[in-house]
């Protein structure tokens, strides 16, 4: 047995539409005013939310719309009947749950409250008086040890010299001059002003050696 093609079934179902009006019979999503029949051909019992708004979907009277702008643009009036109004800024779920106020509520005890006062102001007043500590005179020319550190009647005088000293001939005293014998590879030294300096001791032939002085040995000038 083959299937009835798709256009025998509509053809019937109209069929059965024209028949049930005819004899007055009620059929659901079939209104009495011709006018709100549907404007898709669909079957009797499908699509029933489209017939029920059969007559919604026609464009107002003296209105040039086309069915198209009304299926784009929805039904006028449906969904709210003030069409001048601005969409709200808000949700629905915004508005019933809102963030606590806190502007009429204690969130703390009297005594929490007076203690934290309290404590605030103890806090601001130290801090204030560390700010505000008075400098120290900038003018003074001692040291922390000798201004901490005196004794009455005591004058300090730097020691006389032994002998006399000529700062431009003299080798400087620094802390290599005085571990100068304990500096490993250091080479043959013959005068203690000077004792850094190159020597070719070590290169020198024997025949030009000769009478001079033996390796490690202090010359008698300067004899300082």
């Amino acid at each position: 047995m083959k299937p009835r093609p798709l256009t025998d079934s509509i053809a019937t179902e109209q069929q059965r539409d024209r028949e049930s009006r005819l004899r007055g019979a009620p059929n659901i999503g079939i209104m009495a005013d011709e006018k709100a029949a549907s404007l898709s051909p669909c079957l009797l019992h499908n699509w029933l939310e489209e017939r029920a708004t059969a007559s919604l979907d026609s464009s107002p009277p003296g209105a040039k719309l086309s069915d198209g702008h009304v299926f784009r643009h929805g039904h006028r009036g449906i969904i709210s009947t003030l069409l001048e109004a601005h969409i709200a800024d808000s949700t629905t779920n915004k508005d019933s749950y809102r963030a606590p106020s806190t502007h009429h509520m204690r969130l703390m005890g009297p005594r929490e409250e007076m203690l934290q006062k309290y404590l605030f102001q103890k806090f601001s007043q130290g801090v204030l008086e560390a700010i505000n500590v008075p400098s120290e005179d900038l003018n003074i020319k001692e040291s922390t040890t000798k201004r901490d550190y005196k004794v009455d009647g005591f004058t300090s005088r730097p020691p006389a010299p032994n002998k006399s000293h000529n700062y431009r001939t003299e080798q400087a005293v620094t802390f290599w001059a005085e571990k100068l014998h304990r500096i490993p590879g250091v080479s043959d030294i013959k005068m203690r002003d000077t004792p850094f300096k190159k020597t070719s001791v070590f290169s020198t032939p024997i025949t030009q050696y000769l009478d001079q002085p033996l390796p490690h040995s202090l010359q008698n000038y300067p004899n300082m």
